[in-house]
């Protein structure tokens, strides 16, 4: 017998005693099955935190999602408004409040004008929020557009993802967002597994000011990082030379000898620390 776990609804979603009663019907229903399924090592990690199953019950088998058309999309270029989205469901675990919340905010910093927002997705919140986005003052900042099939066009139109849930099994958005090549914002806990698998993010708190201040340090985001080590094969070494346009950063083991041998190069950081693999 096998038990699949894709989530799991045993925070934020019910009421304390509620979820409680989950916990204990969920222990009692994992003493059955030869194998539970967690789509991802959190779902696992928590659910053996709340007692549920054995460790050697547990296997993890990662969401299998198409990402191939994603990843062929071109990397957002700098430009002077910076595209933001929230995509998924409009249910209070995702807590999208937040997201408008932190827009908000934001507009009314110095460069906040050049900051627009995109609500991808619905639900029963969808009304809710779109009376909050005019109470916030966001009308003509921010747009919903409804459940959208063509995942290529909503994130071509975006510059930056972000995720404001309350707990997520699996973080859809943030990995499609990854590979489309969007830096992603992410609230502190959630999906840790999936940042070290797919790439690099911000991390924020749980409040708008938190939010606020990733998104204006996102505003900066849009550059390409270039690696540049021996141990590289030479085409990828010759990327570097190659015609950009643009930001861009290059990672290099020899700081001072890259400074002078790769054209175009402005400033140079050199933090002082060596990581040797003996």
């Amino acid at each position: 017998m096998i038990h699949t776990f894709h989530g799991h609804v045993l925070d934020g979603y019910f009421a304390l005693w509620l979820s409680r009663l989950f916990v204990i019907i969920e222990r009692w229903l994992a003493r059955r099955p030869d194998r539970l399924i967690a789509v991802s090592p959190s779902i696992r990690d928590e659910l053996l935190k709340k007692g549920i199953g054995r460790r050697a019950q547990w296997v993890v088998i990662p969401l299998g999602l198409e990402l191939a058309p994603l990843a062929q999309l071109s990397l957002p270029t700098p430009a002077a408004s910076v595209r933001v989205g929230l995509v998924g469901r409009l249910v209070p675990v995702k807590n999208p409040g937040l997201f408008l919340e932190a827009l908000a905010c934001l507009a009314v910093q110095p460069r906040g004008g050049a900051v627009s927002g995109l609500v991808v997705g619905d639900g029963p919140l969808r009304a809710a929020l779109e009376r909050q986005a005019l109470r916030l003052g966001l009308d003509g900042r921010v747009r919903f557009t409804g459940w959208q099939r063509d995942l290529p066009a909503v994130y071509e139109q975006l510059d930056v993802v972000c995720v404001t849930s309350w707990n997520e099994g699996t973080p859809v958005s943030l990995i499609e967002a990854m590979a489309a090549g969007r830096p992603v914002l992410v609230a502190r806990g959630l999906a840790w597994d999936h940042l070290e698998s797919f790439g690099a993010g911000f991390v924020f708190d749980r409040t708008e000011a938190s939010v606020c201040e990733v998104l204006r340090k996102a505003q900066f985001a849009h550059m390409e990082v270039v690696p540049f080590y021996a141990r590289l094969s030479l085409a990828e070494q010759q990327k570097v030379f190659a015609p950009h346009t643009g930001r861009r950063v290059v990672l290099a083991t020899n700081v001072a000898e890259t400074s002078i041998t790769v054209p175009g190069i402005r400033y140079v950081v050199d933090v002082g620390l060596a990581r040797v693999k003996r």
